[in-house]
């Protein structure tokens, strides 16, 4: 790569001048910021831990917390996370090159957080600007088109599944395809095609895992 930075934005992200120039400036003024990112409005997840430690988030809250301002309110600073969004990320290209790239068995879905767990593990940053926003008008890009719908869903399906390598011969995998495919029947029987359509592309990637 020939720059030593680079942006990634969703089609469906708008961010001006001022936002990215921020970011630039997180990136150069933290040497070791792998990622800079803006905040996304109005993901209220548009920063976080990564998935594997949402256990333990969930039996230490309050010291978690203490990350935040209180009442919920959003950082006044830049704040180091685990994970981001991957709609609008601003790249060190080396860092980049180092972690080997996105993994490629991932598609849509949690490859920023494949990425931003490979750079922690270099004992790299990523940096959440508030200053910076970024409007993400998420799905809309795909929102009136079947075809994006169902792709949409399995891969929201499959990726977790790819993440946490979970066993083929796990009992939540067949637990998954009973609740998936009895699902797909309940909503044909309300006549809710949408419904059935989203448990049918659920179902095709737990199938899908397994066979991989």
């Amino acid at each position: 790569m020939k720059t030593e930075f680079f942006l990634i934005l969703n089609p469906d992200v708008i961010i001006d001048e001022v936002s990215i120039l921020k970011l630039l400036n997180t990136a150069l003024n933290n040497k070791n910021c792998a990622i800079a990112a803006p905040l996304n409005i109005p993901d209220a997840d548009s920063y976080g831990i990564l998935p594997e430690k949402r256990n333990l988030y969930e039996k230490n809250k309050n010291k978690f917390q203490k990350n935040k301002n209180r009442n919920n309110q959003e950082p006044q600073g830049e704040i180091c996370v685990d994970t981001t969004k991957g709609c609008a990320l601003l790249v060190n290209s080396r860092y980049f090159k180092d972690v080997n790239f996105f993994s490629e068995k991932y598609f849509l879905f949690w490859e920023e957080i494949d990425l931003c767990r490979k750079f922690l593990k270099k004992k790299l940053s990523i940096i959440v600007n508030p200053s910076s926003i970024a409007h993400h008008k998420q799905g809309s890009s795909s929102k009136f088109n079947i075809k994006n719908f169902f792709i949409r869903i399995h891969h929201n399906e499959l990726s977790p599944l790819l993440y946490f390598d979970i066993q083929k011969n796990s009992l939540y995998l067949y637990k998954n395809m009973f609740k998936y495919f009895f699902r797909i029947f309940s909503y044909l029987f309300i006549f809710n095609l949408k419904g059935s359509l989203k448990n049918i592309a659920k179902l095709s990637a737990n199938i899908r895992y397994i066979l991989r």
